[in-house]
């Protein structure tokens, strides 16, 4: 498919995306794999790729995107995150309640029943993780027109 004839429209959320593949107004939507695979769309629709490093266990026939020679991978990340100069001890206190949360039955569960992967990181590796992919995608972006 030549990239130039398809149709890419900005939407404000996932299901905004989906509509506008239902209704033909967008020829791809950008979404994770659960949330398409929870979609709606009809038989006509399918999952192309998944911009992953590797292919995703849950989803083992969704291709990654480096197999059709496309470079580039990107992950969903959730995290917690406070004013700058939160005091140390309330930010011990809510990693440990978020490290609670997330290695709990129910979290586990749910996330794994839904094809999500999950990796936990203390405040100091998450912060570090958030600034590099900010200045990554940051230099993937194209500039304003």
């Amino acid at each position: 498919v030549a990239t130039d004839r398809l149709t890419w429209v900005t939407a404000d959320s996932v299901v905004e995306g989906f509509d506008l593949l239902r209704s033909h107004a967008a020829d791809l939507a950008i979404s994770t794999l659960p949330v398409a695979e929870m979609c709606e769309c009809g038989p006509s629709f399918q999952t192309l790729a998944v911009f992953a490093d590797q292919r995703v266990p849950a989803f083992p026939d969704v291709p990654t995107a480096r197999e059709f020679g496309v470079d580039w991978s990107i992950a969903v990340w959730r995290g917690l995150a406070g004013p700058r100069g939160l005091a140390p001890a309330i930010v011990a206190m809510l990693a440990e309640a978020m490290e609670t949360v997330v290695t709990g039955r129910a979290f586990l569960t749910f996330f794994s029943d839904h094809g999500f992967g999950i990796e936990l990181a203390g405040p100091a590796d998450f912060a570090a993780f958030a600034a590099a992919e900010t200045r990554r995608l940051g230099a993937a972006r194209p500039p304003a027109r």
